[in-house]
C-alpha cells in the first residue's frame, strides 16, 4: 500500500470517514473506531476543523478491490475527504486511518475509520405513455450523479437518447416507434437501479391543470419575446402531443398577449385575458383541446438589465472575465457610459429600450488612489495598481442593477 502524506487538516477530516483493521500502533486518543455507511455509486464529503499543526499521513487498507476512492484537501483551516464507494466489499471493509509522529518520533493513530458500503438501492421510477410517432422526456432522480444506462426489454417498440444529467436528475429522450408496451430497466453499469413502463398508443392530448391558468411578466422596455417569464411556446404545455398533429393558440385580447408562429405565446400589455389552444390532425378539421386563463404582470426595470446580460453577455463591465487595462502613458482613461448605454440600456439584439430619464448611472472606484471615476463614468488611471469601479443604474421604478469593471493599471 502507498503511504500518502497529507496536512494535519487533511488528515483530520479524513478521519471522520474511515474504520481501521491495521496494525498502526494505538494512542489514548485514536483508538475509537468510526464506521461510516456510505451507498454504493455515491460519493460523501467529511469536513472538520484543524486543530493541531502535525503532520499527518493516511493510509487505506481492505481496499484491493477498489471498494472506495479518496482524496483529501486543506484549505488551512479545515480538513476534509471525499470518499466515493465503487462497490460493496465481499469481505472486510475498506479502512482508512489518520496516525501522525509524536515528540519522540513514534507513530500514533489520531483516527479510525471503516466504511461500510451498502448495495445502490432501487428507486421507484413512474411508469409513462407515449403518443406512437412522438418522443416524450422523462427526467429521472439521480442521487449518484452517474450516468444511468436505459435498456427496453422490446428495443423495436421505443428507441432512447440520454440529454443531459444536472441538479441529481438525467434527462432522457423516449421515442415511440410503434404500437405497443415494454418494460425500461435502469441500470449503474452492471447494477439495476430500478425499471418503468412504457405504454405506446393513442393518447388524448390535454392542458395539463397546472398550466390552465398561466401568469406571464411584462415590461414596455423590453421584448417579451426573449425576456424570461415573458412568453411560453404551447407546444411544451400539453400533455401527448400527436404525430403529423398541428396546434395553434388564439388569444382574446391581443392588447395583453399575442402570439407567433402559431405557437409562441407572448405578453404585450399588463391585465388578464384568455387563449383558447387548438389542434388539428392531418385532413380532420380543428378541434378545441381548451382554454387557459392569462394574468400578465409588471417585471421590474432591473430586470429587463438582467437579461440582456444573460442573454446577450459579451464582455458586457460585471460579467466578471472581462478586465481593462490602462496605461498611465497613453491610455489613461476609459469612458464607461457608452458601453452601459449601448448594451445594457438600449440593445436590438435583445430588444431593450430605455430613454435617459428612465434611469440614473452612478459610479465608485474601489482605490480611488490607483483609478478614480467621476459622475459621467470616465474612469482615470493614477498610479500602477487594480481597481473596480462599480456602477449602479437606478430606474424610475426604484429598483436597481448593479455590476463592476475591473481595471489593471500599468505603467506603460
Amino acid at each position: 500500500m502507498k503511504l500518502l502524506k497529507i496536512s494535519a487538516s487533511v488528515m483530520l477530516a479524513a478521519i471522520i470517514a474511515l474504520s481501521s483493521l491495521c496494525a498502526f500502533p494505538a494512542s489514548a486518543a485514536g483508538t475509537t473506531v468510526k464506521v461510516k455507511t456510505i451507498r454504493r455509486f455515491t460519493e460523501k464529503t467529511y469536513v472538520m476543523k484543524k486543530s493541531t499543526k502535525r503532520e499527518y499521513k493516511c493510509k487505506v487498507k481492505y481496499n484491493d478491490g477498489n471498494y472506495i476512492k479518496t482524496s483529501f484537501s486543506d484549505d488551512g483551516k479545515t480538513a476534509s475527504l471525499s470518499v466515493f464507494a465503487n462497490k460493496v466489499p465481499e469481505k472486510r471493509l475498506p479502512v482508512v486511518k489518520i496516525v501522525f509522529r509524536d515528540s519522540k518520533k513514534k507513530l500514533r493513530v489520531a483516527k479510525t475509520l471503516k466504511f461500510k458500503i451498502e448495495p445502490a438501492g432501487k428507486l421507484d421510477f413512474e411508469n409513462m405513455n407515449i403518443n406512437t410517432g412522438t418522443v416524450k422526456e422523462t427526467i429521472l432522480d439521480n442521487p449518484f450523479d452517474r450516468n444511468y444506462t436505459l435498456k427496453a426489454s422490446n428495443s423495436k417498440l421505443v428507441s432512447i437518447k440520454q440529454a443531459y444529467l444536472a441538479d441529481h436528475k438525467e434527462h432522457f429522450n423516449i421515442k415511440a416507434l410503434k404500437t405497443g408496451s415494454t418494460t425500461v430497466s435502469v441500470y449503474i453499469k452492471s447494477t439495476k437501479i430500478g425499471s418503468f413502463k412504457v405504454t405506446n398508443g393513442d393518447f388524448e392530448t390535454t392542458i395539463p391543470e397546472k398550466y390552465q391558468n398561466l401568469t406571464l411578466y411584462y415590461n414596455s422596455h423590453g421584448s417579451s419575446t426573449y425576456m424570461g417569464y415573458s412568453h411560453v411556446d404551447i407546444s411544451d404545455i400539453l400533455e401527448d402531443k400527436k404525430a403529423k398533429t398541428k396546434y395553434a393558440v388564439y388569444v382574446e385580447d391581443e392588447s395583453v398577449a399575442s402570439v407567433i408562429s402559431a405557437n409562441l405565446l407572448y405578453s404585450t400589455g399588463l391585465g388578464k385575458t384568455t387563449a383558447e389552444v387548438f389542434q388539428k390532425i392531418g385532413n380532420h378539421p380543428r378541434t378545441s383541446l381548451g382554454k387557459i386563463n392569462i394574468t400578465v404582470k409588471k417585471i421590474s426595470m432591473a430586470y429587463v438589465v438582467r437579461q440582456n446580460v444573460a442573454f446577450y453577455n459579451d464582455g458586457i463591465f460585471g460579467n466578471g472575465d472581462m478586465v481593462e487595462f490602462l496605461d498611465l502613458k497613453k491610455n489613461k482613461t476609459l469612458k464607461l457610459a457608452p458601453t452601459i448605454k449601448s448594451k445594457l440600456l438600449n440593445n436590438d439584439y435583445t430588444g431593450s429600450a430605455f430613454k435617459s430619464s428612465d434611469y440614473k448611472i452612478t459610479y465608485k472606484s474601489s482605490n480611488s488612489k490607483v483609478v478614480k471615476v467621476d459622475s459621467a463614468g470616465k474612469a482615470t488611471a493614477v498610479k500602477a495598481g487594480f481597481a473596480r469601479v462599480r456602477y449602479t443604474i437606478t430606474f424610475s421604478d426604484k429598483t436597481k442593477y448593479s455590476g463592476v469593471c475591473p481595471i489593471d493599471v500599468q505603467k506603460d
